[in-house]
């Protein structure tokens, strides 16, 4: 079984020149790891107009990076989702001028998985631990098959943490309920151009 053809790459749908929203997360911590318990989230505005914007279902911060409704969050929490925690907003303009309660979904699942002979990317690292400028997507089956299915619902790609690779259950469970503001796109439909496709 070809698993590429159960995910998507999760982007912003560009075709609704949303605004950018961000959860600031203090403190800091790495990537890789879960948020701390004490912690607080600003949610605010990143791109577009602050006056009277128009908010959908789920917003991202640098087109990749989600954020979402408190609808979205339950729907997501439903999947207990592997290494993913959905992180509620505690201040910021988003939840205290326009009273609009939002989470963050922060990921911390990386899973080592790019087919580097199928995929398009500009360099590499020597040890192939990381590729830079990539193009085109191709998961490498056996690798991807050896992780339960259950802890690969939602990851980023080891290689490149900044392309957020969803499963088929998760697309479902959101387009189900026809929420507005993200794209899906098959990883190996996925290219630099598809981002902004209309």
């Amino acid at each position: 079984m070809d698993l590429n053809q159960q995910y998507y790459v999760l982007f912003e749908d560009t075709s609704l020149k949303m605004v950018g929203i961000d959860g600031y997360i203090q403190p800091r911590f790495p990537k890789n790891m879960p948020a701390p318990i004490n912690h607080t989230i600003e949610v605010y505005i990143t791109r577009g107009k602050k006056k009277k914007p128009r908010f959908y279902d789920i917003h991202f911060s640098a087109g990749c990076l989600p954020i979402v409704t408190e609808p979205v969050y339950k729907e997501l929490e439903k999947l207990n989702l592997y290494k993913v925690q959905l992180l509620k907003g505690t201040h910021g303009e988003i939840i205290e001028e326009f009273d609009l309660m939002m989470y963050k979904i922060w990921c911390y699942n990386r899973i080592q998985c790019l087919d580097m002979e199928k995929s398009k990317y500009g360099s590499k690292e020597s040890d192939n631990s990381r590729v830079y400028d990539l193009e085109r997507i191709f998961l490498d089956n056996e690798r991807l098959a050896q992780v339960p299915e259950e802890e690969r619902q939602i990851f980023y790609i080891a290689e490149r943490p900044t392309c957020l690779i969803v499963h088929q259950n998760v697309v479902d469970a959101l387009e189900s309920h026809k929420f507005q503001g993200a794209s899906f796109t098959p990883v190996n439909k996925w290219s630099l151009d598809s981002i902004f496709d209309d």
